[in-house]
């Protein structure tokens, strides 16, 4: 048994994109009520066949389960109702604000982390998430040291890699980018309360934390069916973002209007805002937790 698991373990951990497509078999097995071992087991052969014996070394070629999460309200009375309850509350606002990541876009059963290992198989470069990650905190160390705030741009971070490892700073640019294409849809709950509060003409915006520029968000939002928004603000463009209250503040001033609801992730803003503000706070869930569990192990 134990030489079996760590057979299982080889044949799933042996790439980064591999290991995706496993984890979205299974969680779209154990949506369904139907994860059995046996059939894991005998997809992450057929899928080692496709990739390897096949020469289909790509994410791109392979067939991806379609699982999806949703992110809903935690506050239990919000997440017991319909979208069309939700906007209706929303309408009573002068404007409402979305965040971007895990409220608006989710991405499937991943963490950041995971992301940068599909880029780097994609670059074939096995520890690029170390890398990536590092090479963000030293782009913002050093814009700090500047003077910044440390709100960096994708570019800073791919030009601190590129000093350090030789990458090229545009293929790993473009990589990142069209791996969050590959992967971001639209979460679908709130997909349908941003077309009604859009229809009934309430202002909408984006409020986002985040190194990708304005036009990249834009993209991203409208390849998944969010658009018409009066503006979006993202914290690499502003040298501050919604966790020091920086981007809150340019939303009110744009606006012009402080009776605005702020729609987000579960973290929260520790910066103190003004009484007649809303926020209304999503989480994503049927996350697995891949660290444990039979099959996951």
């Amino acid at each position: 048994m134990r030489i079996l698991r760590k057979a299982q373990r080889f044949l799933r951990n042996r790439n980064p994109e591999l290991t995706y497509c496993y984890r979205q078999y299974c969680c779209l097995k154990q949506q369904q009520g139907t994860l059995r071992p046996i059939q894991a087991q005998l997809y992450l052969l057929r899928l080692n066949g496709r990739f390897y014996l096949r020469g289909r070394r790509s994410l791109s070629t392979l067939q991806v389960p379609q699982y999806q999460t949703i992110a809903r309200p935690i506050i239990p009375s919000l997440a017991e109702q319909s979208p069309q309850q939700l906007a209706e509350q929303m309408l009573q606002y002068d404007a409402v604000s979305f965040d971007v990541f895990d409220t608006l876009l989710l991405r499937p059963a991943l963490q950041p982390s995971d992301l940068f290992a599909v880029v780097g198989s994609r670059l074939h470069l096995p520890d690029f998430p170390n890398m990536r990650i590092q090479a963000e905190q030293e782009a913002r160390r050093k814009d700090r040291c500047a003077g910044g705030t440390g709100e960096i741009t994708l570019a800073a971070i791919y030009q601190e890699l590129q000093q350090k490892t030789g990458l090229s700073a545009a293929l790993g640019m473009q990589t990142e980018w069209d791996v969050e294409c590959d992967l971001c849809y639209a979460n679908p709950y709130l997909l349908e309360v941003f077309e009604r509060v859009r229809a009934a003409g309430m202002p909408l915006y984006v409020t986002s934390d985040m190194y990708l520029p304005e036009e990249q968000i834009r993209q991203l939002l409208e390849r998944n069916g969010f658009s018409g928004f009066q503006k979006i603000l993202v914290s690499c463009m502003y040298g501050g973002g919604k966790y020091n209250g920086v981007l809150f503040r340019v939303l009110q001033e744009t606006a012009g209007t402080s009776r605005i609801l702020h729609v987000g992730w579960i973290a929260m803003c520790a910066a103190p805002v003004r009484r007649d503000w809303m926020r209304c706070r999503f989480q994503q869930q049927s996350r697995l937790d891949f660290r444990s569990g039979r099959f996951f192990e």
